[in-house]
């Protein structure tokens, strides 16, 4: 029995001795792998990195981090493409490797191995999607990767056109909200990360390594801004007033303490034109309760005009004007009272926000366009004699003519428009026997206006 004991223990003490020397022959490979990656030597420190891998069972995290830094300089680097193959498939194995010992790691293997797998062309769609899928089940708040973020929707669509793994319209919209908002949150952190730089750079040079950070900052927002045009082509054939509205309502609960969705669900219901249930009303309401914008306010009012409330519907948009910070938006909601609230059954109130429109943005052709149109459909109430009434097409004229100036996109067809209006005008025999020739003609009512006449 002694000896039986005597045995265990040399036998245990060579186990624990050759133990101690293979963890001390991999931390010098683990070290040399790093001092040999830090002078830029990378296919011998993936020898090293590889036989390390193979042998020792106590690598860490940042072993295996080393290792990506290898597989990517030496994907970059090469020039054949089978050896570029080869790198890509021992990347990809490393992220399996490192998710299976890391569980936990926050270096988003997922996302990167969708990326490989998509752009390299390896593998089918449906195993690209369900490596993006679950990098975004596990983590969809840092699912933030501009290409994987366009990817993985696009094949989210795919996914749903082949009726595969369930997915519903309520999915993919449910997809991009979350999606939409990750970009919307890291747009905001670039953009006031660019802020700062450019805030620096007024009082210093900035370093090599700032314009850098710069320059990529301003990518990636120009990335973000590119992808959600992209969805919105992705989306558009998928969302119909019958399908968004019921999963308005399906949601509603769920999200009704998230501004981001109420946002987002109240834009969809908007620009598709379905706002005539109640819905509508609902969610815009709740967001205005939430985050008042001018945005909720210009839905509140547009509702209100849907329901006959004009009183309501102009306290709403003249909220929404002042909480607005462009002047543009300004113009444009006050366009939208005289255009939509009153338009030509008032066209006393219509000219009075067509002049608040001018006035925040003289730029604002549509105004000119529409002032006009106000102007002929009160010649009958506002001239007093017929050369008064043929006389005001002159004033007509000039104000199309006006449009066309400030904003050369409607250049072209207020020059026609202004041709039309001046064929309208008294010719040179009636401004002859007008006596008016040279004079100024003053048009009361609510236009109050002067307009010279010409000389015969």
């Amino acid at each position: 029995m002694k000896i039986k004991i005597i045995f265990l223990v040399i036998v245990t003490a060579i186990f624990t001795a050759n133990a101690q020397v293979n963890n001390k022959l991999c931390l010098e490979k683990i070290s040399n792998v790093e001092t040999l990656l830090n002078q830029n030597k990378h296919s011998e420190a993936q020898k090293i990195w590889l036989e390390t891998n193979k042998n020792c069972a106590n690598t860490t995290e940042n072993f295996f981090l080393n290792g990506e830094k290898i597989y990517n300089f030496l994907i970059e680097a090469s020039n054949d493409l089978p050896e570029k193959l080869l790198q890509i498939d021992g990347l990809i194995k490393l992220y399996d490797q490192y998710n299976i010992k890391f569980p936990e790691n926050l270096n988003d293997n997922y996302v990167k191995k969708g990326l490989l797998l998509y752009e390299n062309k390896i593998g089918t769609n449906d195993q690209t999607f369900s490596v993006f899928d679950t990098a975004f089940k596990r983590n969809n708040s840092n699912f933030r990767n501009p290409n994987a973020l366009y990817y993985y929707f696009e094949l989210c669509i795919d996914q749903y056109k082949q009726g595969k793994n369930g997915l519903t319209t309520d999915d993919l919209y449910d997809k991009k909200t979350v999606l939409e908002q990750n970009i919307s949150s890291l747009k905001k952190e670039k953009q006031e990360f660019i802020l700062t730089l450019e805030n620096k750079q007024k009082s210093e040079t900035l370093s090599n390594a700032d314009f850098i950070l710069l320059k990529n900052a301003k990518d990636i927002v120009l990335q973000l801004q590119n992808v959600s045009e992209g969805y919105k082509s992705l989306i558009e054939p998928y969302i119909t007033c019958d399908n968004f509205i019921s999963y308005s309502k399906n949601k509603f609960e769920v999200n009704k303490n998230n501004v981001f969705w109420l946002e987002y669900v109240s834009n969809t219901l908007f620009t598709k034109g379905c706002v005539s249930d109640k819905i509508f009303s609902k969610i815009v309401s709740k967001w205005d309760d939430l985050n008042s914008t001018a945005k909720s306010k210009y839905y509140l009012g547009y509702n209100s005009v849907v329901n006959n409330q004009t009183e309501q519907a102009e306290i709403f948009f003249n909220e929404a004007a002042n909480l607005s910070n462009e002047n543009s938006e300004k113009a444009k909601t006050y366009y939208t009272i005289a255009t939509i609230v009153y338009g030509i059954k008032d066209n006393v109130k219509a000219n009075q926000y067509i002049q608040k429109a001018l006035e925040v943005d003289p730029s604002y052709a549509k105004a000119y366009l529409f002032l006009a149109q106000l102007y002929e459909n009160s010649i009958n109430e506002c001239a007093n004699t017929d050369f008064e009434r043929k006389a005001m097409y002159w004033l007509i004229a000039a104000t199309v003519t006006k449009a066309g100036e400030v904003d050369k996109r409607f250049e072209e067809s207020s020059k026609l428009q202004t041709k039309d209006y001046l064929t309208k005008t008294p010719t040179k025999t009636e401004i002859a026997k007008s006596g008016k020739s040279g004079k100024k003609i003053t048009i009361g009512c609510w236009i109050n206006q002067t307009i010279e006449v010409p000389k015969s």
